[in-house]
């Protein structure tokens, strides 16, 4: 006996075939962001990176003069360490997390415009075109 309630129609197959390969699309733009955010932040913990708001806030806070006693603690430790003063500290820390915050900016960005890109396509080689696109969008950069 055949169950025709199993039967999937052709319209049906070419759908699920075209959400798949969405779905693959958004996986691979997702870890290619992975990959270019550690290119830009190179290998560091995600612990110390939970931190850089703090450590941005410290800066800032030293550079102007109004650091807490806290605030104080935080760069002065990490510029006993390194060797340099906690001034020379603060303004790196203050012109890394400008440029991050700009190149994170870009890459959200470029993924959020190849992600409604995909989803107004309608074919796979439209998602992946806008995957591609996004990608080459962020070399030329």
């Amino acid at each position: 006996m055949i169950d025709w309630t199993q039967m999937v129609t052709a319209d049906a197959a070419k759908a699920a075939a075209f959400a798949s390969a969405k779905d693959s699309a958004i996986a691979e733009l997702v870890a290619w962001s992975d990959t270019m955010a550690m290119a830009i932040t190179g290998p560091v913990p995600m612990a110390e990176m939970m931190s850089w708001t703090a450590k941005e806030a410290a800066a800032r806070a030293v550079i102007a003069g109004t650091a807490t006693p806290a605030e104080t603690r935080m760069i002065g430790i990490e510029a006993n360490i390194g060797k340099s003063s906690a001034a020379d500290l603060a303004g790196r820390i203050v012109a890394n997390a400008d440029l991050y915050r700009d190149a994170i900016a870009k890459l959200t960005a470029l993924r959020i415009q190849a992600m409604r890109a995909g989803d107004k396509a309608t074919t796979p080689a439209g998602v992946a075109e806008a995957v591609a696109a996004a990608q080459a969008a962020w070399v030329a950069a």
